[in-house]
């Protein structure tokens, strides 16, 4: 164990805000401690607490802390002489862990809290395997997403923990356009709640969501007005508040200033979707704010061409946004209402936010 602690530092936003220039909004005021992962970037968080937070990165490595960062342990996992790159991770209540590689191999590697014993649990070998997310329900119920190979998405789920998955028939899931699949955007484009599924695509044909009602057995389609038409556009992110209330956004990844056509909300389980004209820029990741009946949300526009990291707090029912700069925070995860975890290349950061009415600012 050591102590990494490289920085504490606490971001204010304008607080005058974007729009709704007669209302006073609360202004978020954001503190951020952050540590030192060397050698690896992060994309995947699994966060089980104020304190305790596990992370997943590329170069085989992996840790967690349980006491807020004052001490982590890291280490790393090789398969066959080759380094895994690890985006997506999920821990289950019962204490069982799951990382998964995106490819060479596209596997999905079990081990329980308590030893650390890794195993691989589900591996496909094929030339071109590639899988990007996971995401479990319960202690029971997971779902893994990998990139479709003739129309075909290679979704498997499993009922036991994790301990064997069943890929689901091709006649199950609605077909795959040429050229549409899932960006691996941090396991933030796969959401679980209760029996419902959704996990959302880009490229130059996608920008659409994919949704079960009944545990990955059969699946719909909806389409969305999301900006498409390049092999980087689309879909990047998606979170549900409970299962009628959701987001999703992304954008055009080769040109992230563009503010057309990314963002859009649901009101219906993901039925349909309606476009909403924020005027922000293209978002790599997306996350309510617990405790905000599903009116808050914390973005981040995270490294892209030709853009600025920076990350957003918004309030849906206005409309109103407040802007931060990001230090290239490529993933955040709640563990309260006031406090998150993000990660990037080489680092991770404990996020405190409290919220004042901007005239207590002046």
């Amino acid at each position: 164990m050591r102590t990494l602690i490289i920085l504490m530092v606490v971001l204010f936003s304008n607080c005058s805000g974007n729009r709704n220039k007669n209302i006073e909004q609360a202004c978020p005021i954001i503190t951020m401690d952050s540590f030192s992962i060397l050698n690896t970037t992060i994309r995947a968080l699994h966060v089980v607490s104020e304190k305790q937070v596990w992370f997943a990165g590329s170069k085989g490595k992996w840790g967690y802390t349980t006491n807020g960062g004052k001490s982590w342990l890291v280490d790393s996992i090789a398969y066959q002489g080759k380094s895994p790159d690890f985006r997506s991770i999920a821990i289950t209540k019962a204490g069982d862990v799951f990382l998964v590689s995106v490819t060479e191999p596209a596997a999905v590697f079990k081990a329980s809290i308590q030893n650390l014993d890794w195993k691989i649990v589900y591996v496909d070998t094929s030339i071109g395997a590639f899988f990007d997310m996971v995401k479990f329900e319960n202690n029971s119920k997971g779902v893994m997403l990998g990139d479709p190979k003739k129309g075909c998405f290679h979704l498997a789920i499993t009922n036991d923990g994790g301990n064997t998955w069943q890929k689901i028939d091709c006649d199950s899931i609605p077909k795959a356009m040429e050229k549409e699949a899932p960006f691996a955007a941090s396991n933030s484009n796969i959401e679980y709640k209760g029996s419902s599924i959704w996990f959302a695509t880009g490229g130059s044909t996608g920008s659409r969501i994919y949704n079960s009602k009944n545990n990955g057995k059969s699946w719909d389609v909806s389409s969305t007005a999301i900006v498409k038409g390049g092999t980087m556009t689309g879909l990047y992110s998606l979170d549900f508040y409970n299962e009628i209330y959701g987001v999703a956004v992304g954008g055009n990844w080769d040109s992230v200033t563009e503010t057309t056509a990314n963002f859009a909300l649901t009101k219906d389980g993901g039925k349909s979707w309606e476009i909403q004209d924020t005027g922000l820029p293209y978002i790599s990741c997306v996350q309510y704010v617990p405790n905000s009946h599903a009116q808050e949300l914390l973005l981040l526009s995270g490294r892209g061409r030709q853009g600025q990291s920076l990350m957003y707090y918004i309030y849906l029912d206005n409309g109103f946004w407040f802007k931060f700069p990001n230090s290239n925070y490529l993933s955040i995860q709640f563990a309260s209402d006031s406090i998150a975890w993000l990660s990037g290349r080489n680092k991770i950061a404990r996020m405190s936010l409290k919220t004042f009415p901007a005239s207590f600012l002046e």
